[in-house]
């Protein structure tokens, strides 16, 4: 789902006309979208995924917002509406959807892992190398910025597109690289008869 939201201050001469213009609406996207994928060449076969926490419910626009008579911030979600959100948080988990071999996909709301009174959300796998079975879990936790080398913990921000790439198992430890983007912003000049 997608939501956008404009406020309009209309007087009585503008109904006069057969045509309004309401301007530019920008809609978000009020999920978030989570892969989890294997590199090819890596030996490893995805056998399931599921994510442990999430939200139950959601909000179309993010909390506390009215209207968006600009593009829409992204940190504005992550600094303060992340505080005001008060849902129902279920402990249980969720399959991800099989979209092909070594691809799996969730679509869920948003979820502040950041948050201390709220338990994090991580994503359990089961995998195999060959004929040896395997498991293990995956933490939100990315790097701060390209040139850093701290890990942080990442809320699930609506809007954003969440990619784990696990790139190789061994007996001690398992790699994965993590890519966080915003959805492309996308523009489409749509007329209504």
């Amino acid at each position: 789902p997608m939501y956008g939201a404009r406020t309009y201050s209309l007087n009585d001469a503008a109904f006069n006309y057969e045509e309004i213009s309401l301007g530019s609406i920008y809609l978000i996207r009020a999920l978030a979208k989570i892969d989890v994928m294997v590199a090819q060449g890596s030996g490893v076969t995805l056998n399931s995924v599921q994510l442990n926490c999430f939200s139950n419910s959601f909000h179309c626009a993010p909390v506390g917002m009215t209207a968006m008579d600009d593009e829409w911030d992204q940190t504005t979600d992550d600094t303060m509406n992340m505080n005001l959100l008060q849902e129902s948080f279920s402990p249980s988990s969720l399959e991800f959807a099989k979209i092909e071999n070594n691809l799996y996909r969730i679509y869920v709301p948003e979820y502040p892992n950041r948050r201390a009174d709220v338990k994090k959300a991580t994503i359990s796998v089961a995998m195999s190398t060959g004929t040896s079975h395997m498991g293990g879990h995956i933490s939100f936790e990315g790097l701060q910025t390209q040139s850093s080398t701290e890990k942080t913990t990442l809320n699930i921000l609506r809007n954003n597109y969440y990619k784990f790439i696990i790139t190789g198992v061994t007996e001690y430890e398992t790699n994965i690289v993590v890519d966080v983007v915003p959805f492309d912003n996308v523009k489409n000049d749509l007329v209504f008869e």
